[in-house]
C-alpha cells in the first residue's frame, strides 16, 4: 500500500519539524549536559570549561542575546582543528566565497583568479620569567613588554584560514620574515608543488 505526500503534507511536516528544533537548543548555562557532550562539543570537560568562562568573565559581559558560558562554548565549538589550517578549505572556495571584489580587482586580475590572504602578527602579552634566554627574545622594544606574535592568516573577508606561531617578539620577528620562514619551511604546505 503505497502513500501519496503532497505539497501540504510534507510542509505541515516540516513546519512541525522546524518548531521542534527551534525549541531545542544548546544551552551551556544549565548542567544538562554530560561530560562526554563537553568534551566533543568543546574539547574541555566540564569543569575545565567552568574555569574559562570564570576566568573570561572579567572580560566578556552577558549580553540579552548569549551569555558568557553560551559565548565561549560557541567559539570553542567553531575552533576545532578541522576548521583552522591551510588544507580545510580549498583554493577555489576561497577564491569564490571568501575574496572581496575590490581586493581581486586590485590585488588579482581580470583573467586569473588569484587567493589573496592578509597575515598580520598580533601581539600576546606574557608574564616575566626566570628564564633569562626566554625573556631577552621576547621582549619587544617596539612595545616595551615581553611578549609573543602569532602569524594571523585571513581572507579579505575576514575569514581565518590558519594561525602560526606564537613566535618570539624580537628583533628577528619580524611580519616580513616571518613570512620568509612560512615560505622557506612550506609551513602547513601553504606553497604547492
Amino acid at each position: 500500500m503505497s502513500r501519496f505526500v503532497n505539497r501540504t503534507y510534507l510542509l505541515e511536516i516540516m513546519n512541525k519539524m522546524r518548531k521542534k528544533l527551534e525549541k531545542v537548543r544548546l544551552n551551556f548555562d544549565d548542567s544538562n549536559l554530560s561530560e562526554p557532550d563537553y568534551i566533543t562539543m568543546t574539547g574541555l570537560s566540564k569543569i575545565n570549561f567552568s574555569e574559562v568562562c570564570s576566568t573570561l568573565s572579567k572580560y566578556l559581559k552577558n549580553t540579552p542575546a548569549r551569555t558568557i558560558t553560551t559565548t565561549v562554548a560557541i567559539f570553542l565549538c567553531k575552533l576545532k582543528s578541522a576548521n583552522l589550517g591551510f588544507q580545510h578549505i580549498s583554493r577555489e572556495e576561497v577564491i569564490q566565497k571568501h575574496t572581496r571584489p575590490l581586493a581581486q580587482s586590485m590585488f588579482g586580475g581580470i583573467v586569473s583568479n588569484n587567493a589573496i590572504f592578509v597575515l598580520d602578527g598580533t601581539f600576546i602579552y606574557v608574564d616575566k620569567r626566570n628564564n633569562f634566554h626566554f625573556q631577552r627574545r621576547s621582549y619587544s622594544t617596539h612595545k616595551g613588554r615581553p611578549l609573543v606574535k602569532p602569524m594571523i592568516v585571513c581572507t579579505t573577508t575576514g575569514y581565518y584560514i590558519s594561525v602560526l606561531g606564537p613566535y618570539l617578539a624580537d628583533y628577528r620577528n619580524n611580519d616580513a620574515s616571518i613570512l620568509t620562514h612560512m615560505l622557506k619551511t612550506n609551513v602547513e604546505e601553504i606553497v604547492i608543488g
